[in-house]
């Protein structure tokens, strides 16, 4: 997927129903989950929103930097 983006040159990409991110097990894996999109916008260049209900600003607990990252 990364190669794509990059590839393409995609801007900005949307997900939505984003709040799922949350369905994990651990909360170790939901941190690997948000690591791995913050990996992904730096190798593209790409932005991602992410799109979804209000639980979708419990991610914003996560971390000072992904707080820092983000616009509610």
């Amino acid at each position: 997927m990364t190669s794509c983006l990059h590839m393409r040159q995609v801007e900005v990409l949307f997900y939505d129903d984003a709040q799922h991110f949350q369905m994990v097990t651990k909360a170790q894996r939901l941190q690997d989950q948000m690591d791995n999109l913050k990996w992904m916008a730096d190798m593209t260049g790409t932005k991602i929103v992410l799109v979804g209900t209000y639980d979708l600003l419990n991610l914003l607990d996560l971390s000072g930097q992904l707080a820092r990252r983000s616009a509610t």
